[in-house]
């Protein structure tokens, strides 16, 4: 299988899930016209970073690469509010954080907006100081729709944040088969 890994340029459309490790697009509009060139990540043009035991960091285009990238005892720090197309899923075997940062994930889709199938703790924080970090389901219709999902063998432990869901058929978070431990947030 063929992969497209992105370092440079400037294109039509985002192309942040094919940027390179330490890559990411960022939009530049000149004369109402908006296009995507790829800059090295840095804390003021990556979604995301995540940041190892050591202390050291390392950024990303997008959030679902952050997550994939992480390992045991790491932490995923949003560095900006995400719209997500697609649920952002998180199966690491181990044990991470994810710290939403004073920023907000959303999604408009059916069933959840983080899905965690680990087999360690998900630990979802906010270390803003205002506390204004976030996870919403915008979706309306007759499916389910869930800020946060847990299913499988792992612990989510939720301390800190707002999480919403505009559904009227589901809760906002629900565990499937697992544990969840809300002892912060709203």
């Amino acid at each position: 299988k063929a992969t497209l890994s992105i370092t440079g340029g400037t294109y039509s459309t985002d192309v942040a899930e094919y940027c390179a490790d330490g890559y990411c697009a960022k939009a530049v509009t000149e004369n109402g016209v908006t296009s995507y060139a790829v800059v090295k990540a840095d804390e003021s043009t990556a979604a995301a970073k995540v940041t190892a035991v050591d202390g050291t960091a390392r950024y990303y285009a997008t959030i679902q690469k952050a997550v994939d990238a992480a390992e045991n005892g790491e932490k995923v720090t949003l560095l900006q509010n995400i719209e997500l197309s697609s649920a952002l899923s998180i199966s690491v075997p181990g044990d991470i954080t994810l710290d939403l940062n004073g920023h907000t994930l959303s999604y408009s889709k059916n069933y959840a907006a983080v899905s965690y199938n680990g087999t360690g703790v998900l630990t979802i924080q906010d270390s803003s100081t205002g506390q204004t970090g976030g996870v919403t389901s915008t979706y309306s219709g007759s499916n389910p729709a869930y800020a946060v999902r847990v299913f499988g063998h792992g612990v989510a432990v939720v301390t800190g944040g707002t999480f919403t869901s505009t559904s009227s058929t589901s809760p906002t978070m629900v565990a499937n088969s697992a544990t969840l431990k809300i002892s912060g947030g709203t």
